[in-house]
């Protein structure tokens, strides 16, 4: 099984990206490949992070390869990435049935292929919004994959992955795993606001405009992207009301 890692996340905490935080030994390269799961409801397209990581792994092994290392599931796989289908072709038919399973295993058989030039990290970020598509890929590749150098790096809103929740199954057994490690990320200290902001606004922010951030925020480091970047960082200037509305669902502090 490949290594992965489940930071967990609280009421928002953790917002910034947890790959950031992923330290890797000097002189070491490696590639990251990210897929977003995005919240849109029953609507939401089937393996839609998943075809963001493959479009960034076809395109560095390149499409030939990637067209060979298909074979038989070539056709499944372009209805994905609809750039390998052969020139003339007819449009890829939707994925299902067992053209599902011979792309679980073209999926992993080309991350393992990228894993053999250098490291590869895949990033799935926000899983509790994650479709069913995604996750049993993303499953079936952390099985098989006992020996490539592949990292999954998965983020989540604990309380939003309740005991009926399609991924809860697959977390249970992927954290029980000994290659699995789960980290449950809280918010952002002062001093790791400071940072954060120092590094959106490129020189050193002053102490008062941190206080305001870091009490507006409560840590959160995406609403801390936020007030930056709306140059909220005073206790007197005005917070849009979307800004208001999404603290509010996550069940953060008024600001």
């Amino acid at each position: 099984m490949a290594r992965v890692r489940s930071p967990a996340r609280r009421g928002g905490h953790g917002q910034e990206p947890p790959r950031r935080r992923v330290r890797r030994p000097p002189g070491r390269r490696r590639d990251r490949r990210r897929g977003q799961c995005v919240d849109l409801g029953e609507v939401s397209a089937p393996h839609a992070p998943i075809t963001s990581v493959l479009r960034a792994v076809v395109g560095a092994l390149g499409l030939e390869f990637a067209r060979e290392a298909a074979g038989p599931a070539l056709a499944a796989l372009a209805a994905l990435l609809p750039e390998l289908a052969p020139e003339g072709g007819s449009n890829p038919a939707p994925v299902g049935g067992a053209g599902a399973a011979q792309l679980h295993e073209v999926i992993a058989l080309l991350l393992e292929a990228a894993s053999r030039e250098r490291p590869v990290v895949v990033v799935i970020e926000d899983l509790h919004w994650i479709d069913g598509a995604s996750l049993a890929a993303v499953q079936f590749s952390m099985r098989v994959l006992t020996a490539g150098r592949l990292l999954f790096v998965l983020t989540y809103r604990g309380e939003d992955i309740g005991p009926r929740h399609p991924a809860r199954p697959f977390l249970i057994e992927a954290e029980r795993h000994r290659a699995a490690e789960r980290w449950d990320l809280g918010p952002l200290t002062r001093g790791e606001v400071r940072r954060q902001m120092h590094q959106l606004i490129g020189e050193a922010p002053a102490d008062t405009d941190v206080d305001a951030v870091f009490e507006r925020s409560d840590g959160i480091p995406f609403f801390v992207e936020e007030l930056v970047a709306i140059d909220a960082c005073r206790r007197d200037s005005a917070i849009p009301e979307t800004l208001r509305e999404q603290r509010w669902r996550l069940g953060a502090l008024s600001l």
